[in-house]
């Protein structure tokens, strides 16, 4: 008690101005001023605890224990202060979603003043990177809101900037249908002859891509014990997880799982696979080496560890850039080009969810499906069809 009677004894440093303002029941916002700089803070309590902290930081500015963040940039703030301090015990992989968020798409900002920084310039920001980059998901938009704003709220507990600039800013909405500049057959059939002769080890998971309209992570974990020569099937009961450790490793489907499937496929796809099988039991027999089990994953490198997703996206992405393919379209892209073209073929929208992995018909009906100008034409004739019957 002596000790906090003494404390408040204490004659309090000058500053150029401080005051406590109620927020809400025992909620009060703290504002100091020293050296035309604005310090503030809010503190959960009483008005008497209120004034004791707001005299403890009062003396902490006053007396140079507080430092002045006014001038720190984003890109500081980030390599400095967020990760080494608030994701020092966080998993690798949050620490890189953040540096690679940093360095795609938040440079227009890297050297902007973390206190300077408004609810415009995040407009901005979110403006231009749809015109620059409309390829972009609306998840991918949406985990650059939520990175900015985890920087922010950070900033404002550590009191570098006086408020969050994200309070105000214009949120990603979702769209029900995103521009794809679909591919026709013959872009597709020229994509996978120049890959199967530049790329012949990222050929087989580009044709499975096209032909089988299955995620990355499903085809690279094909094992060998899934495929069924005999009667053209095939077994998806695992996936690749690449954000659980900074290396990849397998997530078995549950028994219940809708996404665990059987699925019949094409000739082409069996004969892919068989000339891969084959091409490793000759290696194996040629440089004295263990025939490949049952388990063995059939896309897996020279030292059978599995190939990162995105290894393959980044592989399509550079051939389809030197072959000036349409743009946008990505590895991901085959996926709704094979729903878009059996919709188009009148497939039933629930076999449809069923062959690749969607609970529902939703998917597949309003986020995978690109109708484009013949697809619209067809259904007016259609209609037109419909109504010269009935005269």
């Amino acid at each position: 008690m002596g000790a906090d009677l003494k404390y408040e004894r204490v004659k309090m440093p000058k500053v150029d101005n401080s005051n406590i303002r109620k927020i809400a029941e025992n909620y009060y916002q703290i504002r100091i001023t020293h050296n035309h700089k604005v310090h503030s803070k809010h503190i959960e309590g009483t008005l008497a605890e209120a004034r004791i902290f707001r005299d403890k930081l009062r003396l902490e500015i006053a007396t140079g224990l507080i430092t002045s963040y006014e001038k720190i940039t984003l890109q500081k703030f980030i390599f400095d202060i967020f990760i080494k301090d608030h994701l020092a015990f966080k998993e690798v992989n949050t620490k890189q979603g953040y540096i690679s968020i940093f360095k795609n798409y938040l440079q227009p900002l890297a050297n902007n003043q973390m206190s300077k920084i408004t609810t415009l310039d995040i407009d901005n920001l979110f403006a231009d990177i749809r015109e620059k980059k409309p390829h972009l998901t609306e998840t991918t938009l949406s985990n650059i809101y939520k990175a900015l704003n985890s920087l922010f709220n950070y900033a404002l507990r550590k009191q570098l900037v006086s408020q969050n600039p994200m309070r105000f800013a214009n949120r990603p909405k979702p769209i029900a249908f995103r521009k794809l500049n679909m591919w026709s057959l013959e872009d597709v059939s020229k994509f996978l002859e120049v890959a199967k002769e530049v790329q012949p080890t990222f050929h087989p998971i580009y044709a499975l891509g096209f032909y089988m309209g299955r995620r990355r992570s499903e085809l690279l974990a094909i094992t060998w014990d899934n495929i069924d020569f005999d009667k053209s099937l095939i077994t998806l009961d695992k996936t690749i997880r690449t954000k659980v450790t900074p290396y990849p490793s397998i997530k078995n489907y549950g028994k219940n799982s809708h996404t665990l499937k059987t699925l019949s496929v094409i000739p082409q796809v069996l004969e892919i696979l068989k000339i891969i099988q084959n091409e490793k039991i000759a290696e194996a027999i040629s440089s004295k080496k263990p025939i490949p089990r049952p388990s063995d994953f059939v896309f897996a490198d020279e030292n059978n560890k599995l190939i990162h997703v995105d290894t393959v996206t980044r592989n399509f992405k550079k051939l389809a850039t030197e072959l000036k393919l349409p743009f946008p379209f990505t590895f991901h892209s085959s996926r709704h080009k094979f729903i878009t073209d059996l919709n188009r073929l009148g497939v039933n929208p629930r076999d449809i969810a069923d062959y690749v992995g969607h609970s529902t018909t939703a998917m597949a009906l309003n986020v995978y499906y690109h109708p484009n100008e013949e697809s619209i034409e067809n259904t007016a004739n259609k209609i037109s069809e419909m109504y010269n019957e009935q005269k």
